[in-house]
């Protein structure tokens, strides 16, 4: 390395554009799905599944893997079916990988190191941009440095969510260009050089929109009551529901508060538990008898746009010895979503 530190200012540097990599995948407004990239340090760390290939770049004996070699763009324009939004992306590094060759190392960077500089046989990885690998990798006989090469990058699903909400459903596709460098023997003489490399990453993202534009609740919440000759009262509620807004997943229903007992109340001296019955849920009984038994269900969507349904509160033969003369009341809350 003490030739690239005395000779840096007699150095040259070539510059080459590069083919692109794609990163495919859909987004229902909480989760991206990636289904042509994947993590390799968590959900935070994307690659393509696809490298670049790298092009004809000249043999050498021995080269230093650089990282971007300017800070990356800190957002990227995503086209849609109507309308563009633009979408934070972070690019934190970049992969290298040598192909069929298996470099050794060589001497120590006398430069900034990248953060995670990482070895691992034939592939390097970097992050952060104006920086080196820990070490050069020498080739015996000279070799390409290096045959294909990709970002590493993170998109917030957060972010997604907030950029895409209230636009239509569909692709988005956007490119963001980054550039690479290395440092390399040219020649014989130990002289190094440096090689800069342009390269885009276009992002697909097939957004299927899922929102709820308005639910209406029918009933008077005044439950009918019916007595027997064991001295028991019975009776119920109902409510007619109807969700409507674009559902491609139906609903999710939840109870607000599943953490309590569900009762009919007289101030603090009697109480009567009942129970909560969603017919056309996939799970019909909410609550059973005070206690809650689903605390959240899914209700489908036939066509995609709405989702009926209806509830029954109630409660059947409780002992009329048991409970005070009057009248009892609760309330509780209930959320819907769309079910993504």
């Amino acid at each position: 390395m003490k030739y690239f530190i005395l000779l840096l200012s007699v150095c040259w540097n070539s510059i080459s554009m590069g083919a692109s990599s794609i990163a495919k995948g859909s987004f229902d407004g909480k989760q991206i799905r990636w289904t042509s990239a994947f993590s390799i340090q968590g959900d935070d760390h994307i690659v393509p599944s696809h490298w670049d290939i790298a092009g004809k770049l000249m043999p050498t004996s021995e080269w230093l893997p650089g990282g971007f070699y300017t800070p990356p763009p800190p957002s990227i324009l995503m086209h849609g079916p109507i309308g563009s939004v633009y979408v934070d992306i972070s690019l934190i590094g970049l992969q290298y990988n040598a192909g069929g060759a298996t470099p050794s190392t060589g001497s120590p960077s006398t430069g900034t190191v990248c953060t995670d500089a990482i070895g691992s046989g034939a592939m390097v990885t970097l992050s952060g941009s104006n920086c080196y690998y820990k070490e050069s990798l020498v080739n015996t006989p000279p070799k390409q440095p290096y045959a294909f090469i990709r970002p590493v990058f993170h998109i917030d699903p957060a972010e997604l969510e907030l950029k895409l909400d209230g636009q239509d459903s569909g692709l988005y596709r956007g490119t963001v260009m980054w550039s690479n460098f290395y440092d390399y023997v040219f020649d014989s003489s130990g002289v190094y050089t440096r090689q800069i490399n342009t390269h885009h990453l276009v992002i697909e993202i097939d957004y299927e929109a899922a929102y709820i534009t308005n639910v209406d609740l029918i009933g008077d919440g005044i439950i009918k009551t019916t007595y027997n000759h064991q001295e028991q009262v019975s009776g119920t509620t109902n409510f007619q529901g109807l969700v409507t807004g674009k559902l491609p997943s139906g609903v999710k229903l939840s109870l607000k508060d599943a953490n309590r007992d569900y009762e009919l109340v007289k101030g603090t001296s009697s109480s009567i538990p009942y129970s909560v019955d969603c017919l056309g849920c996939a799970d019909t009984s909410l609550v059973s008898n005070g206690s809650v038994v689903n605390s959240e269900t899914t209700i489908p969507s036939s066509n995609g746009l709405i989702a009926p349904f209806s509830l029954t509160v109630g409660f059947d033969n409780v002992d009329l010895v048991n409970i005070e003369e009057g009248d009892h009341y609760d309330s509780f809350i209930l959320i819907f979503e769309p079910n993504i």
